[in-house]
C-alpha cells in the first residue's frame, strides 16, 4: 500500500507544502509562476485539488488563503467558476544555467 501519493523531490514534507503553498498563493496573487518540470507535475495535482474544494466551499478558501487583495482573489474566483478542469496554461522557457533544468512558467 502506498500512502503518501507525491513524490518527495528531496525535501522535507513541511518544506514540501510550504513551498506549494506560496506557488498557489502567487498563482492567485499574480497569475503566474515559474518552476520546473518535476515540480509543476506535483503542482498540478496539488492545484486542481485545491481548486476543486474551492467551488464547494468558498468560505474555505478565504480561511485557508489569507489575502488582503480582495479584488485579485474575486477576479480569480470568477475565472476558475465557469472552467470544469485545465486551470494551468503551461508556456516552455529556455533551460536554467546553473543545472540546465527545463524551466516552466504557469498562468491561470
Amino acid at each position: 500500500m502506498r500512502h503518501n501519493k507525491l513524490k518527495k523531490i528531496n525535501i522535507s514534507s513541511k518544506h514540501r507544502d510550504l513551498m506549494f503553498r506560496t506557488y498557489i498563493y502567487s498563482l492567485i496573487l499574480h497569475g503566474k509562476v515559474s518552476t520546473t518540470i518535476s515540480k509543476f507535475k506535483l503542482l498540478k495535482k496539488i492545484f486542481d485539488k485545491f481548486i476543486s474544494k474551492i467551488k464547494k466551499n468558498k468560505t474555505l478558501f478565504f480561511n485557508l488563503i489569507k489575502i488582503k487583495n480582495t479584488k485579485r482573489v474575486l477576479f480569480f474566483l470568477n475565472r476558475i467558476k465557469e472552467k470544469r478542469s485545465g486551470y494551468l496554461k503551461i508556456k516552455k522557457a529556455k533551460d536554467r544555467l546553473g543545472d540546465f533544468s527545463r524551466i516552466i512558467y504557469l498562468t491561470i
